[in-house]
């Protein structure tokens, strides 16, 4: 058999800046996206094993020695690079003790995106931060309970990250259910606009023209799906092709 190894892979990222620049960061959003990065030499060894499961093969490299030389050697751990902040609200819904089980991993992500992590849930009104938290050292402030609010027992419930997670709560009680629930799913996914550069010019007159001049993002997201919903099948190729 054959196996063609592109060198790339898809990963969640969310904040794996812990400091010492180990890893690519993507610190400011606290949603998990999905993000194509270099494979590890790992996962070159992986993909070439494949090839050879079962019979001889051949694994055909889609890139250059120099460029396979700057792999890492593992895969930077999932813990690392993601959102912590559904982490800790199952942690807090089952009552467990935050750091101390979070220590227990075999590679513990550091205090610092544990704290960062509560803050934003603190920000979100989904937690209670303890008295003894030090927000101007987040490096030391080790977190034993995080105690839920009212909002946090339901987004400890929804399977989405916590601030997509707010929008869908206060929809449901605003009877706005329906385009929150889009501009959620929206969130945890890149754009569903094609961004080629020839086209650079039809896809900004096509999301200006589903925003209606409000320059949100969220709703051209939204507007855009409904639009291919509510299409008739057979139209739904032409009408994606014309937004």
């Amino acid at each position: 058999g054959a196996v063609v190894d592109t060198g790339l892979v898809r990963i969640k990222l969310t904040q794996v800046d812990d400091g010492d620049g180990d890893a690519p960061a993507s610190y400011m959003s606290s949603v998990d996206h999905l993000t194509v990065t270099s494979i590890s030499r790992a996962s070159a060894m992986q993909r070439m094993g494949r090839a050879g499961r079962t019979a001889g093969g051949t694994c055909y490299r889609l890139y250059s020695k120099s460029h396979a030389a700057s792999f890492r050697d593992f895969q930077v751990p999932e813990i690392h690079r993601t959102s912590l902040e559904n982490v800790l609200l199952r942690l807090a819904s089952m009552r467990l003790p935050i750091t101390p089980f979070l220590d227990t991993l075999l590679e513990p992500p550091p205090q610092r995106s544990v704290s960062h992590a509560a803050q934003r849930l603190h920000a979100l009104g989904a937690v209670e931060l303890p008295a003894t938290f030090d927000v101007s050292d987040p490096n030391r402030s080790r977190l034993h309970q995080l105690k839920l609010t009212h909002l946090g027992r339901w987004l400890s419930r929804i399977p989405v990250d916590p601030g997509p997670g707010k929008l869908v709560v206060l929809a449901a009680m605003l009877e706005c259910l329906d385009p929150a629930l889009t501009v959620a799913a929206c969130a945890e996914q890149t754009s569903p606009f094609i961004a080629a550069r020839e086209v650079a010019k039809d896809v900004d007159a096509a999301r200006l023209r589903l925003s209606m001049m409000s320059g949100s993002d969220q709703l051209v997201n939204a507007l855009a799906y409904n639009e291919l919903a509510f299409a008739e099948p057979r139209h739904r190729r032409s009408v994606a092709a014309q937004n």
